[in-house]
């Protein structure tokens, strides 16, 4: 039954993000950090955390996405 994607880190999943565009952080939508950002720094997004990392955004500290 298991979708033998081969190991891939953490799953691949797609799923919602927040990221800031000024500090070039990303964050879980849940993040207490999400309300400070500014409505012209916020992307939402979907897709894959590697995807995310590749764009050359860092996780939060707070929310370790």
């Amino acid at each position: 039954m298991g979708g033998g994607a081969g190991p891939t880190a953490g799953g691949s999943g797609e799923r919602d993000y927040v990221l800031n565009k000024n500090t070039m952080k990303f964050h879980y939508p849940s993040c207490s950090s999400v309300k400070d950002i500014k409505e012209k720094n916020r992307w939402d997004y979907t897709g894959t955390r590697e995807e995310i990392i590749d764009m050359g955004y860092v996780p939060c500290k707070k929310c370790n996405p």
